[in-house]
């Protein structure tokens, strides 16, 4: 089949009206095609057979014939239809969006984001901000028993040994946490709380940034290039064959551009995120749309069985290692062991102290709120974390290291996932509409193309010898013409298209 030609004209609806213009006349040929052949079938039933209508009925089925299998192959394109007998003649046409977004898959494994880069991207993030941003709107202070009953735990530990105990207890509550109702619960705190906008933020400002770059545009190029080099050399002899001779021809004729390709995608998905950010900013939140999808990606890890085991493996070092030991010790030495529901009333106190041999009479203090007393002083550990944030962040990129390390392949198939559901959204729609005027050029230059097919159909049979000389006379002026090549397949260039459209405008106002 012949390539497509993705690009777009910058001036309005251009590439809109080159759709239609071009689809009028796709549809007036095969409608036109379609009259002359029953126009000649009643002149050769009414006056005879004769030599010029013979030819003239070759070239014209030969138009109808072309029309037809462009329009059928355009059709399943769009519907996402599978027609096994033209599977072969349309594969390349009808798998170009799989094919997109397996290169795009390709250009995040190689050059986007490679584990390396995925790591520094997430990483960005400071834990121990996020940490203490949690920690002073209250999220702890508003959890009266389940505090108590963790330090309660905590406190039974011998005093002697309490440092070892308080890092087992720990260690022991973190492991009875189930890891994916554990991320619903982050997930629902950091909606509420504003984390998953800002995070939504972060990663789009570094998303449209990165886009927008000529080495995101060049390494798609690459990445595009690969892909097509690695389908040429898959499958058995037969598609082999086919794929490398179907490819080849694309390239010798320049119809497949890998750097207008890949320069056409990348506007597209500026396009898309420029939408995204002005709807945002129209309802008064520019990341509402990016944050829906990080939502649902969170949900969505909480049910990925592989993840979740990885993250269950991974709870007990991760209080091995946070370098969080000497700073829970200062702060639990500061509670009592007999902290149950999280309220320590004067009552209690006074009982204590009074098995200590002192008594306090006539004093009525205001009972205490462990949780407060645990916000107040895991934020003064969290201080002290910051000062020395940089060795915490090192062992959370380690950990997020060997995480991606395991579930690489993983996170590559939920991005897939993600393409394919924006590119059913939004990304083949762009792509559609830039490529839709050549897309019916397709339909006239299948047009042309089967009638010089009939013409020399015609000729071969009619007169063998100087049949194939002319045939192949002609196939020395395609392989060698690029002009011709490219008339063949696309518009030349986008100032003849700019031209016939204004001309069509002219006409209509």
């Amino acid at each position: 089949m012949r390539g497509i030609n993705f690009w777009r004209i910058s001036n309005g609806n251009s590439t809109t009206k080159s759709y239609l213009h071009n689809k009028r006349i796709a549809n007036l040929i095969l409608l036109g095609s379609t009259l002359c052949i029953g126009l000649i079938l009643y002149l050769e039933y009414t006056i005879g057979k004769s030599f010029g209508l013979s030819m003239l009925g070759y070239i014209i089925e030969a138009i109808l014939i072309a029309s037809v299998a462009d329009s059928i192959a355009i059709y399943a394109l769009d519907h996402r239809i599978q027609i096994p007998i033209l599977g072969k003649f349309t594969g390349l046409i009808q798998n170009k969006r799989r094919e997109l977004i397996d290169g795009i898959i390709v250009a995040c494994k190689t050059k986007f984001f490679p584990k390396e880069k995925l790591v520094k991207l997430i990483c960005r993030i400071s834990i121990t901000t996020y940490l203490k941003d949690l920690l002073e709107k209250g999220i702890i202070s508003s959890k009266n028993r389940e505090s108590g009953k963790f330090l309660s735990m905590i406190m039974t530990k011998n005093k002697d040994s309490i440092a070892e105990g308080t890092m087992q207890a720990l260690e022991k509550y973190i492991l009875s946490i189930k890891a994916d109702k554990a991320i619903v619960s982050i997930h629902d705190m950091a909606k509420s709380n504003g984390w998953l906008n800002k995070l939504a933020s972060d990663l789009f400002e570094n998303l449209y940034a990165t886009v927008k770059e000529y080495e995101f545009r060049d390494n798609l190029d690459t990445a595009i290039r690969t892909a097509i080099y690695e389908k040429k050399n898959s499958g058995n002899i037969f598609t082999n064959t086919f794929n490398k001779a179907a490819y080849g021809f694309l390239e010798i004729t320049d119809t497949l551009n890998y750097s207008e390709l890949a320069s056409s995608i990348q506007s597209a998905i500026v396009e898309i995120l420029e939408n995204i950010i002005e709807e945002g900013n129209r309802r008064g939140n520019r990341w509402s749309v990016l944050e829906s999808e990080i939502s649902k990606l969170i949900l969505k890890l909480s049910q990925n069985k592989k993840f979740i085991k990885e993250i269950d493996n991974w709870k007990a070092e991760l209080v091995q290692r946070s370098n969080l030991k000497q700073y829970t010790i200062s702060a639990i030495e500061k509670m009592a062991e007999w902290i149950e529901d999280g309220i320590i009333t004067w009552e209690e106190i006074n009982r204590v102290l009074k098995n200590l041999g002192f008594e306090m009479k006539g004093i009525s203090p205001k009972d205490i709120n462990i949780s407060e007393w645990i916000s107040k002083i895991v934020l003064i550990g969290l201080d002290r974390l910051i000062q020395s944030g940089k060795n915490v962040q090192i062992e959370f990129e380690k950990l997020f290291e060997k995480l991606i390390e395991n579930e690489y392949e993983d996170c590559l198939n939920i991005v897939k996932e993600i393409i394919e559901t924006l590119s059913d959204k939004g990304l083949a729609k762009k792509i559609n509409d830039v490529a839709g005027g050549n897309l019916q050029w397709l339909r006239i230059s299948g047009a042309l193309v089967g009638g010089i097919t009939g013409i020399f159909i015609f000729l071969i049979l009619a007169f063998p010898v100087p049949g194939f000389v002319l045939l192949f006379i002609l196939a020395l002026a395609i392989i060698f013409s690029k002009n011709l090549r490219a008339k063949l397949v696309r518009y030349k260039n986008e100032d003849y298209l700019t031209q016939t459209i204004m001309k069509e405008e002219a006409i209509q106002q």
